[in-house]
């Protein structure tokens, strides 16, 4: 397969994913539309990154701000689903919240009623339909992706080189090769942060597990390309330790769990929120061992490209 022809194919996979549960948040409450649906855009984004060096700038560029939006407008909504389903959920079913844990459910409820609409009317105005028209309209009239084409020339040891020939070349070429390259640089950034794990900060960690997130999406687009080797290990271990940066990920949403809900005033809310914190923080020194000893695991994984 051509480098062209893996990024099309991957550029049709994300968008029809964005379309269908586009689709399913404008019809349906279900938690799993507005996850699958960044989910969607996110894998399009690493899509734009990893094939980032064979494609038009502007248009690139144009691609990736417009997902990103699109992402955003989505953000509130997911962040109210994970503040009750991960977050508020287990601490009460474990049974550690104090008798405001209703108070602060129905809180957490309206934030969520409140994060919908509002992504819902984001949604209207930026057209995540039109924005998927858009990208097959051009995957439709495009030899290249997105054209593909640059006017500028270069000079090596004397002689004016086509950019656009250049490009063709590389859009032509197996992709295996475009693969290892983003694979490599995927890799790279974890490895930074890896490297000194157990002195990062918050912010640090933070920074850690978007790289993960990277890493996850560029692993799932290309493993397929490596049918001989062993990519499952390495993805399974990859999703095993991007769990539990999620997880430590959740805890630091429940420390801002005041601050996100507008109509939060009542003591007792208050105290089932310290509450909820409270247990999570207990498990997220014990996560953050686990994450020490995946990440030890991962690094020592053969990897697969």
């Amino acid at each position: 397969m051509s480098a062209a022809r893996a990024f099309a194919s991957q550029l049709t996979d994300s968008v029809k994913m964005v379309e269908r549960n586009a689709l399913v948040m404008m019809l349906s409450d279900v938690p799993e539309g507005p996850h699958q649906y960044r989910v969607g855009l996110r894998r399009l984004r690493a899509a734009v990154k990893a094939f980032r060096s064979l494609l038009d700038r502007v248009a690139a560029e144009e691609l990736n701000a417009w997902a990103r939006d699109l992402g955003r407008a989505a953000a509130d909504w997911r962040d109210a689903d994970v503040a009750l389903g991960d977050i508020f959920d287990p601490a009460e079913k474990a049974g550690a919240l104090p008798v405001g844990a209703a108070a602060l459910k129905r809180a957490l409820e309206t934030e969520r009623r409140r994060a919908r609409a509002t992504a819902r009317a984001a949604m209207r105005e930026l057209d995540p339909t039109g924005f998927v028209e858009k990208i097959e309209a051009e995957l439709d009239s495009s030899a290249t992706p997105f054209g593909t084409v640059w006017d500028e020339s270069t000079r090596k040891n004397g002689k004016a080189i086509s950019k656009q020939r250049a490009s063709a070349q590389r859009l032509l070429q197996p992709v295996q090769k475009q693969a290892r390259r983003s694979l490599d640089k995927a890799w790279g950034k974890v490895l930074g942060h890896g490297a000194r794990l157990e002195t990062l900060s918050i912010e640090e960690r933070h920074e850690m597990r978007k790289a993960l997130k990277g890493l996850r999406y560029t692993v799932d687009m290309f493993a397929p390309l490596f049918v001989d080797e062993n990519s499952a290990a390495f993805a399974s271990k990859l999703r095993r330790l991007q769990n539990v940066f999620g997880y430590l990920n959740d805890v630091a949403m429940a420390e801002t769990m005041r601050a996100r809900l507008q109509d939060f005033k009542s003591s007792p809310a208050a105290a089932a929120a310290d509450a909820t914190l409270e247990w999570h923080q207990d498990r997220a020194e014990s996560a953050w061992r686990k994450a020490l000893r995946r990440w030890r695991d991962l690094e020592a994984t053969p990897r697969f490209w």
